[in-house]
């Protein structure tokens, strides 16, 4: 008489277990990834909103900008330096660079003209 036995054996559970772990793993560890790239992303977009507000209130000033490299307050956790260098008279290249630690910066220049030839 042939007994026909049901079930799967402990080494096919055993494997399936694993399969199952390592699929679980990997899309757990993935689905991560994602959140990571928002965050440095929003962290960008940040940057890049505090540096077009900058080069805003510098075009927007009566004064002409002032020649050098410094430093300026944004929103908390971000850094900033203007370079304002004179291309010809009454021209001005404007160059901001806002960065927050662990992001890329956000680097925007753009020219000036105020009063002077052109």
């Amino acid at each position: 008489m042939v007994k026909r036995e049901r079930g799967h054996t402990v080494m096919e559970l055993v494997i399936t277990v694993s399969v199952v772990a390592m699929l679980a793993g990997a899309a757990l560890s993935g689905g991560n990834a994602h959140f990571a790239t928002i965050g440095r992303s929003y962290d960008e977009l940040q940057a890049t909103e505090a540096a077009t507000d900058r080069l805003e209130t510098i075009v927007a000033s009566d004064a002409a900008p002032v020649p050098g490299e410094r430093g300026f307050e944004t929103s908390a956790g971000l850094s900033g330096t203007e370079t304002v260098t004179v291309v010809e008279p009454g021209l001005y290249e404007v160059r901001v660079r806002v960065i927050r630690q662990g992001a890329r910066p956000a680097v925007l220049t753009t020219r000036v003209a105020h009063g002077g030839k052109r």
